[in-house]
């Protein structure tokens, strides 16, 4: 099993000082966890490793304690966030290879009043992720998902996740998800956020998460819990995520849990 989807934070605000959000972030008000808590909790629950993903609302687009955290773990791996409304978009990405990250993120929430998702102003940081070699995750609302599809159209040599598959209502059917089915390049992360949502309302996750592999396949979808966010503990979410891919055969589990992320990331956990 391995985590596609973990926060954390430096308990050393002075080396890694925060920034206010521009959007809600209760959890980081709460004692948020270091990467060495995650470890142990990693160890706890019987996960091999995790993707350290840089927690907007804590650092913006300073990346250092993400990539210094992963630098020191075998366990863990940095997603690191790049502003790609920035002139040197591209470089950033270079930086990022450069110290190790395996992807980058786009964040476009709150939703922007001027679209970037797909503009070809942009596709010079597309192509160093290309060219390096990085998983692009996005992280967007529904309506934005058309974009995603065209921008991942025209780089089908990326590989692409949509990072909490864009908050769609999954109660309600995979919606614009349909749209994506034949991109083969394009992957849904199914968290941790999303599958506790759902319990609450009185879904099976299991049923949504085996409707969605028949949709894109088990072997374009990742697991991720989400943590320190759902309010869960760590145990509990990597049970959740266990939970969630009942229906699924041992084949597609195994993807669902783990395979997928490690084989895009092309990491070798401990």
């Amino acid at each position: 099993m391995f985590d596609a989807h973990t926060h954390a934070v430096s308990p050393d605000a002075g080396r890694f000082p925060r920034h206010r959000p521009d959007f809600p972030a209760a959890w980081l008000e709460h004692d948020p966890p270091s990467a060495g808590v995650l470890e142990a909790e990693l160890v706890r629950a019987e996960v091999t490793g995790a993707l350290l993903v840089q927690p907007q609302g804590a650092y913006g687009f300073d990346n250092r304690y993400v990539v210094e955290a992963a630098a020191g773990s075998p366990r863990l791996a940095a997603v690191t966030s790049i502003d790609v409304t920035e002139p040197d978009r591209a470089a950033q990405v270079h930086l990022m290879a450069d110290a190790g990250a395996v992807g980058v993120r786009l964040f476009s929430i709150p939703t922007p009043a001027v679209a970037w998702l797909d503009d070809p102003t942009t596709f010079d940081a597309w192509a160093a992720c290309r060219d390096r070699g990085l998983v692009v995750s996005i992280c967007c609302l529904p309506a934005e998902v058309p974009q995603v599809l065209r921008v991942a159209t025209h780089f089908v040599d990326v590989a692409v996740v949509l990072d909490h598959c864009a908050f769609v209502d999954l109660a309600a059917g995979s919606g614009p998800l349909d749209e994506l089915a034949d991109l083969d390049n394009l992957h849904l992360k199914v968290t941790g956020h999303m599958l506790h949502e759902l319990a609450d309302r009185g879904l099976e996750p299991d049923r949504v998460v085996a409707d969605l592999a028949g949709l894109v396949g088990a072997d374009r979808m990742l697991w991720g819990s989400d943590w320190p966010q759902t309010g869960l503990t760590y145990p509990a979410s990597a049970a959740l995520g266990r939970q969630a891919a009942a229906r699924l055969d041992a084949g597609a589990a195994a993807s669902f849990l783990g395979d997928t992320a490690t084989g895009l990331y092309r990491q070798s956990m401990v």
